[in-house]
């Protein structure tokens, strides 16, 4: 892997990749926003885009890391670089799941949201910005390819308004030990 562009959502996820990311902010409109602008001032071979994401697929389990194949309703990851990708973990010794992701608005707070949404649309996890992270790469010819770590498993029912996720400590070790694999050699 060469002079890729990591993007994050959140300053803690940047904390954890470690490295230099681009933190995009939550939600899609940011992440959209925040990509554009990046895109602009030069064009990296491919965007990694790194996160955490809340399970839907039955087994998942806080602290798990998935491939991303692609988003619901939106582009494929980009084959060659999600091969790469798969390589790397392996490498690393890090088990994963592949599956394609659902980008909400919103958290799914609820067991029974995560359930219809799985049962909609087949995804193995929901994560808030991935879709508008590939589409704006997308428009600039950029490959993009994903990985997430849960967070919250498809059981867990997130508390309104959000408070500490005993999970989050797990999720975060693991979204470390992908940035890691990730990385550079020698860097």
């Amino acid at each position: 892997m060469t002079d890729e562009l990591w993007l994050v959502a959140l300053t803690m996820e940047a904390l954890a990749v470690g490295g230099h990311p681009v933190e995009t902010g939550v939600g899609p409109r940011r992440a959209a926003r925040t990509v554009r602008r990046h895109l602009r001032a030069g064009t990296p071979d491919v965007v990694l885009n790194l996160g955490l994401g809340g399970g839907l697929a039955p087994g998942l389990r806080a602290g798990d890391v998935v491939l991303v194949t692609g988003w619901v309703d939106g582009p494929p990851s980009h084959p060659g670089w999600t091969r790469a990708l798969s390589r790397r973990l392996e490498r690393a010794g890090l088990r994963y799941t592949e599956g394609p992701a659902l980008t909400v608005g919103r958290p799914l707070w609820q067991p029974q949201q995560k359930h219809e949404a799985r049962e909609r649309t087949g995804a193995a996890l929901c994560e808030m910005e991935g879709r508008a992270v590939a589409e704006a790469c997308g428009a600039a010819g950029v490959p993009v390819a994903a990985v997430r770590v849960v967070l919250d498993p498809a059981d867990r029912r997130l508390e309104r308004p959000p408070g500490p996720l005993p999970e989050l400590p797990r999720a975060l070790a693991a979204l470390r030990q992908v940035g890691r694999a990730l990385r550079p050699e020698g860097a």
